[in-house]
């Protein structure tokens, strides 16, 4: 049984290297770095792999995940610009000190709204908690800030 085991796995590595050959023979195949490939990781994967499949020339880029650095100023505008796009809200009443239920005149429902916008544009959950004390602009800019390590 082991015999005929190690036959049969014989078999299949010649098998499949018969057939690397000649569909290299085929189409010539190259394979273009990866955006998501390490330079390690790529001298790794040439150093193990046959040599012809990947080009000599291709060049490693670094993703980095973390979103662009934020600033107060920056948090500021998209705020004024979320709210002032959102289609109850009259811009020319909004300030930063607008109080979003008795001065702009949103109900509860909408407020819940404006903070699923907050929490879009951002990218990070509110709590129930602390979106019901967050009733004016410069509320939800000092939260975000906060949140984000922004402090100037």
């Amino acid at each position: 049984m082991a015999v005929a085991a190690t036959h049969l796995r014989q078999t299949l590595l010649r098998s499949s290297c018969l057939f690397r050959k000649s569909a290299l023979k085929l189409a010539p195949v190259t394979l273009q770095p990866c955006k998501f490939f390490h330079s390690e990781l790529l001298k790794n994967l040439r150093a193990t792999s046959c040599p012809s499949l990947i080009s000599q020339n291709s060049q490693a880029v670094r993703c980095y995940s973390h979103k662009p650095p934020l600033n107060l100023k920056f948090i500021h505008d998209r705020v004024l610009l979320v709210l002032k796009l959102y289609d109850k809200v009259d811009p020319e009443k909004l300030t930063l000190d607008s109080h979003f239920i008795n001065d702009i005149g949103l109900d509860s429902l909408d407020h819940v709204e404006v903070i699923m916008a907050m929490e879009d544009e951002f990218g990070f959950e509110i709590p129930d908690g602390d979106a019901e004390k967050l009733l004016r602009p410069k509320d939800i800019i000092q939260y975000i800030a906060d949140h984000e390590d922004i402090y100037e």
